[in-house]
């Protein structure tokens, strides 16, 4: 005799095939709306010139106009945060250094979300090797804790915006650890993914 499902293992069956579909648009067909080249362009002006050359995460390899020897990897990668997606455009030098983040979309609570803008937490990331992770301080419980972990490589979250702050450093982290591996041959891992959910976890 077949056992019947219950309405919670059909409910958590959903959500789980919600979660697949969903990564399988935001890899294929989430970035074809956007211009990302543009956005390149509007946030550094010293960029001339930009080639795609990766899928997932997009990244692009960008060309500055006082020195035709220097590039950048350009990645554009996303995070969950407090009420939304943050999208993050992580900048890195041909050195392995990163050389600016900026969050180009978000939907967060404007009042936490001002705090990260009036505390410059973009800033904070810039001079940071892309060869060990970067790891987030004053954030105890979180995955990406700097906390028990001897580095230098981390960033201060902001006071009352410690999700959103997470969820940055998380984004920024998928790009510089991509770009570390494909092209350092440097295999970071993220430490966001160190906690793992099963299907009950991700239902709360």
């Amino acid at each position: 005799m077949k056992k019947k499902l219950t309405i919670r293992e059909i409910y958590l069956a959903f959500l789980a095939i919600s979660l697949l579909l969903f990564g399988v648009y935001s890899i294929f067909f989430s970035h074809e709306a956007e211009d990302y080249e543009s956005i390149i362009y509007k946030t550094n002006s010293n960029i001339i010139k930009t080639e795609e050359i990766k899928k997932s995460p997009l990244t692009f390899k960008a060309y500055t106009k006082d020195d035709p020897d220097q590039f950048y990897f350009v990645t554009f990668t996303e995070a969950v945060g407090y009420q939304s997606t943050i999208e993050v455009m992580t900048m890195i030098d041909k050195e392995g250094n990163i050389e600016q983040v900026e969050v180009i979309k978000e939907g967060e609570t404007p009042a936490f979300f001002d705090k990260v803008k009036s505390g410059k937490f973009v800033h904070k990331f810039m001079g940071l090797s892309i060869f060990e992770p970067i790891y987030i301080d004053n954030a105890k419980g979180y995955a990406g804790s700097s906390e028990g972990i001897n580095t230098k490589n981390k960033v201060d979250a902001i006071g009352g915006a410690t999700i959103s702050s997470a969820a940055i450093t998380k984004a920024v982290n998928d790009g510089t650890t991509s770009v570390g591996d494909k092209y350092f041959d440097n295999h970071a891992v993220n430490p966001f993914y160190e906690l793992a959910f099963g299907l009950n976890e991700l239902a709360l």
